[in-house]
């Protein structure tokens, strides 16, 4: 998940509802990560970042309706 700058995780706009329905089915937000951080992330754990994106560059590069939340991202990478 996206830290954003003021140091919270998770989706924006950020909704109450989310955090509940995430504790209810056991996957809460534990830990984020700003997206400009991943590259030097993944390097120290032995990975190499082919390519990041956000899910809604994914939906609009696919011609679907761009997401209302932002804060998730998906990552490719090898092991280096």
């Amino acid at each position: 998940m996206t830290e954003w700058p003021e140091g919270g995780i998770g989706f924006q706009p950020h909704s109450w509802l989310i955090n509940r329905w995430l504790d209810w089915c056991k996957e809460p937000f534990s830990w984020g990560l700003p997206p400009q951080a991943m590259n030097d992330f993944l390097a120290s754990r032995g990975f190499v970042m082919k390519e990041l994106c956000s899910t809604r560059e994914l939906a609009e590069e696919y011609g679907l309706d761009p997401v209302e939340l932002e804060g998730g991202n998906l990552v490719a990478c090898e092991r280096g």
